[in-house]
């Protein structure tokens, strides 16, 4: 099994979840870990699980959007909001909609998909410049992961930066980049509370990941193992690690706010209804090129809105 270990997911999630698996299953299941690269880039994660070179992995959907592009509604600029356990409800909508849609589903049909899963949402974080309206963006040059997040930097008036999350604390240093959507738990993680001090508490952009097994492998296994399998996957799977994710999320709140000298704060509603204007232009673009493809993307769309909703004010 390959992912990532340099995250909570990483270092806590996947490792309990792995356990959690081998326990469901009385030992009869040995998991053997691998961190990311060892066995391959991200790109070449998906296929290494088709061609058995390993029989789990875990990925950002982001890396794959355009061969399974529904997954990518979560990734759409503010969709997901900023709100305590914001990850658990995305993951839950995610495993949601997957079970719903038949076209999300044959995204995947040569794996086993065990559970899709979301993070934190992307939130505005600068270094010096405090970013209270649209005008403000005008000549910064914000750290985005790219795709639709960094096209909604693009129509704000700011330039994205392609550059990595190991990269950021110094671009931030020097002043190469003003400052970056990531998650909260980036923050700390990447001690970024060291050299930004602003952060717009607003939803920016989402993100996906799956985690996935090779389909003979799992087809070969008997049935009482399968459903053990299930039972730590799914809902239980996406919710865990979401979870996992809030958990760090609060950690790095919490850290920024002892810290002091950070400065948290929400947009003005008349403001942030322009924010949204602008999303919604790129998010009526994404539900067209889903429908180009012949795909149910205003349908999607509308589900994710509605369950994350839904989900938010239980």
């Amino acid at each position: 099994m390959a992912w990532t270990n340099t995250s909570d997911m990483g270092k806590i999630g996947f490792p309990t979840w792995a356990k959690n698996l081998e326990k469901a299953t009385n030992g009869k299941v040995k998991m053997v870990t691998y961190p990311a690269g060892v066995m391959g880039g991200a790109r070449e994660a998906y296929q290494q699980v088709v061609t058995d070179v390993v029989d789990i992995s875990w990925q950002f959907v982001g890396v794959y959007e355009s061969t399974m592009p529904l997954v990518g509604v979560m990734m759409l600029p503010m969709v997901q909001p900023s709100v305590p356990g914001n990850a658990k409800i995305a993951s839950r909508v995610l495993w949601d909609l997957y079970l719903k849609y038949p076209e999300m589903q044959k995204h995947f049909a040569d794996v086993k998909v065990l559970f899709l899963h979301a993070g934190g949402p992307s939130i505005l974080m600068t270094a010096k410049k405090k970013i209270m309206v649209k005008d403000d963006f005008k000549g910064l040059k914000i750290r985005s992961a790219g795709g639709t997040g960094a096209e909604w930097l693009t129509k704000m008036g700011a330039s994205p930066s392609a550059i990595t999350m190991p990269e950021l604390y110094g671009a931030l240093q020097t002043g190469v980049v003003q400052g970056a959507l990531a998650a909260w738990d980036a923050a700390t993680g990447f001690k970024l509370e060291e050299v930004q001090k602003y952060y717009v508490d607003e939803g920016i952009s989402g993100t996906a990941f799956f985690m996935i097994m090779n389909k003979q492998k799992w087809e070969s296994l008997p049935p009482d193992i399968q459903k053990a399998i299930d039972s730590v996957s799914g809902y239980a799977g996406a919710e865990y690690i979401g979870q996992v994710n809030d958990d760090a999320e609060a950690a790095s709140r919490k850290k920024v706010a002892e810290k002091g000298g950070a400065e948290v704060y929400r947009i003005a509603p008349e403001e942030l209804a322009k924010w949204k204007a602008v999303a919604d232009e790129i998010n009526k673009k994404w539900i067209s090129d889903m429908k180009a493809k012949g795909l149910p993307g205003q349908a999607v769309y509308d589900d994710t809105v509605s369950l994350l909703n839904k989900y938010t004010s239980k």
